[in-house]
């Protein structure tokens, strides 16, 4: 009994590891439609972060359970936060606007 459940519990454990994993993925543009390459991109609440690469493309994973918030930050450029409440196979656009402050 003991072997079995020391063969099972590793499976277990490794199977709510995975599921409990969400990854958004997307890009980031400006008003123009162009990328914005280095765009900072956080979920609300964690350390968790990534950056947009050259084309604005981003992808970040999280445990965090549906719905939680991204926060996007880019230096001129209002910060944008945008709420996740599904995961979708299609990337998530955001659309920064610029930060007319001098």
């Amino acid at each position: 009994m003991l072997k079995t459940l020391q063969a099972i519990l590793p499976m277990l454990l490794l199977a709510s590891m995975v599921s409990a994993q969400n990854v958004v993925t997307g890009i980031i543009k400006d008003s123009k439609g162009e990328p914005v390459s280095g765009a900072t991109i956080g979920i609300r609440g964690s350390a968790v972060y990534a950056a947009a690469g050259p084309d604005g493309k981003f992808s970040i994973t999280t445990t965090k359970k549906l719905p939680f918030f991204i926060r996007v930050t880019s230096l001129g450029y209002k910060p944008q936060e945008i709420q996740v409440s599904e995961i979708s196979a299609s990337p998530v656009e955001i659309t920064l606007t610029a930060n007319n402050l001098l």
